[in-house]
């Protein structure tokens, strides 16, 4: 399956059974697009799953959004050094 996101600034693509989802700049100015040609291809994000969603969601201090039909909350990521980390619902 194939979603964008520009609140995220990228296509995404997720393998339905598979804790992976890829990710492509929307274009090479973002966020995604520098640092893909500073350090290669590596993970920028890391997702966990939350038994109670929205409970953990309320420790989340940035966005909200929708992925694949899941919900997800982001931790700010000026306050985690530059790190991507958010909770995921289950499926």
């Amino acid at each position: 399956m194939l979603e964008e996101h520009p609140e995220f600034g990228a296509k995404l693509a997720y393998f339905a059974g598979t804790p992976v989802i890829l990710a492509t700049p929307l274009n090479g100015n973002s966020w995604l697009g520098k640092r893909l040609n500073e350090l290669g291809e590596s993970p920028v994000a890391f997702l966990l799953s939350a038994r109670e969603f929205e409970k953990a969601a309320s420790k989340a201090t940035a966005t909200q959004t929708l992925w694949f039909g899941r919900k997800i909350a982001w931790f700010d990521s000026e306050k985690l050094q530059g790190a991507r980390l958010g909770v995921i619902s289950k499926p």
